[in-house]
């Protein structure tokens, strides 16, 4: 009997130890994760945007040494659909800036999506929002001119002209296909004519 209650024992005192240290694994564990963990604080712009532009990225914590702020990163840290080509810059320890090595394609919508990769390799774990979106201007008229030019020696018949303006340039040839002219009782195609 004496022998049971000092192996009770033994097992009550080894039960402790390891609940503590169970316990202290798991605080070690969970400080830890949080300390690693990044978030995007900011990406901008974001809506609709002009097509020669910028892109801000500001994290929530500091993610790289001073000896890179001011350095173009070859490391691809957001994929964007469509793709877009360009540079990579730490403006300071926390933010990151994308500068595209052309004009935005018009009237397109994207997709950013921060990418963890990077992150996992300088030891961080990227937690929060990560997929952006942002395009650009869609294709409107500005301006529409209509006049009637009649014509000479034919009584009483006339020549609607019209000049459209776009936003982004057009091809007249593409463009004639969605026109149409409208009356009451009719509808006309019309005559593209690139003056």
């Amino acid at each position: 009997m004496l022998s049971f209650n000092r192996f009770s024992a033994q097992i009550a005192k080894y039960s402790q130890i390891f609940s503590a240290i169970f316990l202290l694994a798991m605080l070690l564990f969970f400080a830890c994760g949080k300390e690693n963990q990044v978030e995007v604080d900011s990406f901008s712009p974001t809506g609709e945007i002009e097509q020669m532009t910028s892109f801000s990225i500001r994290f929530s914590k500091d993610l790289v040494p001073d000896s890179l702020v001011g350095n173009y990163s070859d490391e691809q840290w957001v994929k964007f659909t469509p793709p877009l080509e360009g540079r990579y810059e730490w403006t300071d320890r926390r933010t990151l800036l994308f500068s595209p090595a052309h004009i935005l394609a018009p009237s397109t919508e994207y997709t950013a999506e921060v990418l963890q990769e990077p992150f996992s390799r300088l030891g961080f774990s990227l937690s929060g929002e990560r997929k952006f979106t942002f395009f650009t201007p869609r294709l409107k008229v500005n301006r529409a001119d209509i006049a009637l030019k009649y014509l000479t020696g034919k009584k009483g018949k006339a020549k609607l002209l019209t000049t459209l303006e776009f936003n982004y340039p057009v091809s007249p040839q593409e463009i004639a296909s969605f026109v149409t002219v409208k009356t009451q009782n009719d509808s006309f195609p019309i005559a593209n004519r690139n003056p």
